[in-house]
């Protein structure tokens, strides 16, 4: 489990600004939050199965979010 906000600094070729992700869980929960500062954007994904790739899905909705 991660204990830090992680950095996604993204594709600036593609317009994509940084994005910064925290990990929790326990027992059997996983979650995560995506803050997207340059959207003024926060979104939180949580879920009862730990083997769904819930950064991956954060991350797409915090940038195709307008």
């Amino acid at each position: 489990m991660r204990v830090a906000w992680v950095q996604n600094v993204g594709d600036p070729d593609a317009g994509q600004r940084p994005v910064f992700l925290k990990a929790g869980g326990t027992d059997g929960f996983n979650s995560e939050r995506i803050i997207n500062p340059g959207k003024d954007l926060v979104v939180c994904v949580a879920v009862r199965k730990l083997r769904i790739p819930i950064a991956r899905i954060g991350m797409a909705l915090s940038r195709r979010l307008p």
